[in-house]
Parts: structure tokens; C-alpha cells; sequence
């Protein structure tokens, strides 16, 4: 599973943060954050863009999840 932000719905995407085989979500760009509560196959996890919500610079941001099953 990874999250991905980009300021255009066309992209490019960066990866912020991702999981792999069920492991904790780690960041995976700078300023990005990460908590994760629970426990076993259910987890709430939150994932904090390095982009701030009110930057006049960026007057919007997109986020996807992309989930692979290998």
C-alpha cells in the first residue's frame, strides 16, 4: 500500500508513504508524517502531506492510496 500526493490529478505522483506485507506505514518523502493505531489486520493510519493546507503557493493537493497485490 502506498499513499501518493501530487498538485495536479495527472500528475507526477510521489510516494509519501507506504507499507509493505502488512509491515507499519513508514514515510517515505521528507516532512512527511505517519501515526498508525490498532493492532492485527485492522489499523487506523494517518498520513500527513509535507504540504501545508493553506500554502498560497498550492491552492490544491491531491492524495490516492495505490494498493498492488503481488
Amino acid at each position: 500500500i502506498t499513499v501518493q500526493g501530487a498538485n495536479h490529478p495527472e500528475g507526477p505522483w510521489a510516494n509519501l508513504a507506504a507499507s509493505v506485507g502488512g509491515a507499519a506505514v513508514t514515510p517515505m518523502s521528507v516532512g512527511v508524517t505517519v501515526s498508525e493505531t490498532g493492532t492485527g489486520p485492522t489499523r487506523n493510519v494517518e498520513v500527513r502531506d509535507f504540504n501545508v493546507i493553506n500554502d498560497p503557493d498550492l491552492p490544491q493537493r491531491f492524495l490516492r492510496v495505490q494498493v498492488l497485490r503481488e
